[in-house]
């Protein structure tokens, strides 16, 4: 009980009695091992009051008048007396082996039999002055205390207490979890501090160590203003709070600051020109230059969790009254409220308490609320969203919310529709790809309005900086800045040069989760296929599909789309592009054009039948309501082959087609629809294969592993002849009679025999002459 004791404190004569710092205390913890934490019962009445005092603190209640015969709680010189009265009974111990703070006392020591000692001689202090403790607990070096201890928690609600197995797995973890030594180390002033920050778009985040161990931690969180920062002043913010929150470990002491701001290094050295600079810098005057370091640093996954934990959102009391507000203009919630206000519903589903309708315990959102939008926005586009895919955000849903048709409502979210071409880009990589002129990936941009795209090689690994040159040289010069970027979190994407870089631009970065990016379904889906699409064309030409980009962007602009009803081409520029005439060999008198012209062809036909076959594969998909067969990793599959045969760009020896290898392990899922396998060491083909090409191994049984066919010099497959079946002679207009021969292949069936002239088989294996033909 507190009594008002205003009015007595402001007579009173102060008594300015040095109260410990805390931090201080700890500090002299060093070096020690043993410690045992005593709480005295009720402190302050312990202490008895000078008679002639006690009047003065009379108080009157309903039931008479009262006169505190002890010292009580709300006296302005009762904390100053009671640390004068233990710092004067622990004298002899004080610093030495006990800490007091008020009616906290620490008992330390470096190892058991002194502690022992030590405790011993505390105790009989107390005892002594007929001081009494009390039984307490400790949860402050708890690591997730209010989460171990959740369940037990809910017991102390009115009419809830019943042991269950999670309170007893609770108390177990609790018991664990005192028994183990703190995570936070004692400073050790011999070693040099060292402060890592971080900084997020939503709070920051700063650790003190020592070797590695922390010390303490620090999280703020970002309002107002500061949450418009860049993202160079919120990393100098976090430096400046760093320092300044643990100023009396840091001043005078050699120390380290690490950040993954890279400028920030030569922060010391820099010529102060921004107000921001001038504001922050100036703290950091009375740090001596020589004992401070700057380093730079890889980004700290731990810091992370700290400074992004305010990105956390959670239904703001607004919300509530907004929901309440919303059952009185919906009939059917209002009914309902009527309902089971009068009669429980029987079998509990549905329930009213606090003004608030629930179902199943979740919060009950009528047809036409309007929070229905704001709740959707949390779960999907916020920072605690990420912008998970349907199934994800619907889970994510249905913990805490319910209306009706919730599940379809989440299906179909969408973003809004971009005003105009190239309003809304989003952008994706096609990694994994057979290296050709030493590039082994493709960056994708698709306008999301017109499905119109564009394709860019380049090579893996690379950075922000390359990819947003790439952006500038081939979008930007054509269509200029967009307003949003839809993309996953590839790390380009969110490194620190692509985020400024786009918002001194003013443009949105909309990330996702792996993949997928924040889309309406449509941009998955184009996606998806021009991924299907660019890994058959690269695996057709995997020393040559570089040079063939252009055209692969080009054919897929110019194919219907059944979205836009229309080419991307059309839809982008109003017209039909001009028709690519067919080039028929021998038009030409010169070489160097036909040859040009007629593998031209040949790339046509490839991408034609490629575009083909991914949209055949979507839409069959698509008809069967289901996904992509996908395999997980450590799987063992079988691969499909599909011979290369250089005269065969309509792929007219079809049936040297089937042919599956293996089994082989798969040892990563790359992108979406290819994975990639462990072949074995002497294969000379790629190792990442389109989803189509594999079929799961079935059974227990070992089986031993095919041997793959030899390749080509442009990494083609190329099966050998392994005998001649039979031979005729035909005729030809130009040249006359030639002889062909019924070749069987190698690893083949005599049934997938083909024809082949002779003397293409003799340039080609010079080697099997006089051995097989």
């Amino acid at each position: 009980m507190c009594v008002d004791y205003r009015s007595l404190n402001k007579d009173t004569i102060k008594d300015k009695f040095p109260i410990p710092v805390v931090d201080e205390l700890l500090d002299e913890l060093q070096g020690s091992n043993i410690f045992s934490k005593l709480d005295l019962r009720s402190g302050y009445h312990q202490i008895r009051m000078k008679e002639l005092d006690i009047e003065k603190t009379a108080f009157r209640t309903h039931e008479g008048h009262y006169e505190f015969l002890v010292m009580p709680f709300g006296l302005t010189n009762a904390p100053s007396t009671f640390q004068a009265l233990m710092n004067d009974v622990f004298k002899p111990f004080l610093r030495k082996f006990v800490l007091v703070f008020f009616y906290d006392i620490l008992v330390y020591s470096q190892n058991l039999e002194e502690h022992k000692i030590h405790l011993k001689a505390v105790l009989q202090v107390l005892l002594d002055h007929q001081l009494f403790a009390k039984k307490s607990y400790y949860r402050k070096f708890i690591r997730g205390y209010g989460q171990i201890a959740s369940p037990l928690t809910e017991l102390l609600r009115k009419d809830a207490f019943k042991w269950s197995e999670k309170a007893e797995m609770a108390f177990e973890r609790l018991k664990e979890a005192c028994s183990q030594p703190p995570c936070l180390a004692l400073p050790d002033f011999s070693k040099t501090f060292v402060v890592e920050c971080d900084a997020s778009s939503y709070g920051i985040g700063v650790v003190l160590m020592q070797e590695g161990r922390p010390l303490a931690f620090y999280s703020q969180a970002l309002k107002g203003k500061a949450l418009f920062l860049s993202t160079y002043e919120k990393e100098l913010m976090a430096l400046v709070l760093s320092v300044k929150k643990w100023r009396p470990y840091l001043f005078g002491q050699n120390f380290v600051i690490k950040t993954d701001q890279q400028s920030l290094k030569h922060l010391l050295e820099q010529r102060i020109g921004t107000p921001m600079q001038q504001k922050w810098i100036s703290k950091l005057l009375e740090v001596e230059k020589e004992t401070v370091q700057l380093q730079a640093q890889a980004p700290n996954h731990q810091l992370d969790q700290g400074s992004s934990l305010y990105a956390i959102s959670f239904p703001s009391p607004t919300w509530l009254t907004e929901l309440k507000n919303s059952y009185q203009e919906d009939p059917v919630t209002k009914d309902l409220i009527a309902s089971v206000s009068t009669a429980p519903d029987p079998q509990g589903a549905v329930t009213y308490k606090n003004g608030l309708l629930l179902h199943k315990g979740r919060l009950y959102l009528g047809e036409n609320c309007t929070l229905k939008p704001k709740v959707l926005a949390l779960l999907h586009d916020s920072p605690l969203g990420g912008h998970s895919g349907y199934l994800k955000t619907y889970q994510r849903a249905k913990k805490d919310w319910f209306w009706k048709g919730m599940k379809q409502d989440i299906k179909s979210y969408p973003l809004p529709i971009p005003l105009r071409p190239w309003y809304s880009i989003s952008m994706d990589f096609i990694e994994g790809l057979p290296k050709s002129n030493k590039q082994n990936v493709i960056l994708v941009v698709v306008d999301r309005l017109t499905k119109y795209v564009h394709f860019m090689a380049l090579a893996h690994p690379y950075t922000a900086a390359k990819v947003a040159d790439l952006f500038m040289k081939n979008v930007f010069k054509l269509h200029g800045m967009p307003t949003s970027i839809v993309s996953d979190r590839d790390t380009a994407f969110i490194a620190n040069f692509w985020q400024e870089l786009f918002k001194i631009q003013e443009v949105e970065l909309a990330m996702s989760s792996s993949y997928h990016p924040q889309t309406d379904g449509q941009t998955e889906v184009v996606n998806r296929s021009l991924e299907q699409y660019l890994r058959a064309f690269a695996g057709d030409k995997p020393s040559l599909w570089v040079h063939w980009l252009p055209m692969a962007e080009f054919w897929f602009n110019t194919n219907y789309h059944t979205s836009t009803k229309m080419t991307p081409f059309e839809a982008l520029y109003g017209y039909e592009p001009p028709t690519v005439m067919d080039y028929i060999p021998g038009t030409t008198k010169v070489a160097a054009v036909d040859d040009y012209l007629h593998q031209q062809q040949g790339i046509i036909g490839l991408l034609k039948e490629n575009l083909l076959s991914a949209k055949s594969r979507m839409k069959s998909q698509a008809d069967k309501h289901r996904l992509e067969r996908s395999f997980q990793v450590g799987e063992w599959v079988f691969l499909r082959l599909q011979p290369f045969r250089q005269k065969s760009v309509s792929r007219k020896h079809g049936k040297l087609a089937a042919r599956f290898y293996g089994p082989f392990q798969i040892v990563e899922k790359v992108g979406v629809v290819a994975y990639r396998l462990e072949l074995p060491e002497e294969a000379q083909i790629h190792n990442v294969f389109h989803v189509s090409c594999l079929k799961p191994k079935l059974g227990q049984s070992v089986l031993p592993i095919a041997k793959l066919p030899p390749v080509d010099s442009m990494g083609h497959l190329s099966p050998e002849p392994s005998r001649i079946l039979d031979q005729r002679t035909i005729k030809k207009r130009r040249h006359g009679s030639a002889t062909e021969v019924l070749v069987q292949w190698e690893g083949s069936t005599q049934e997938d025999a083909t024809w082949e002239l002779l003397f293409k088989l003799q340039q080609q294996y010079p080697h099997l002459v006089g051995k097989v033909f």
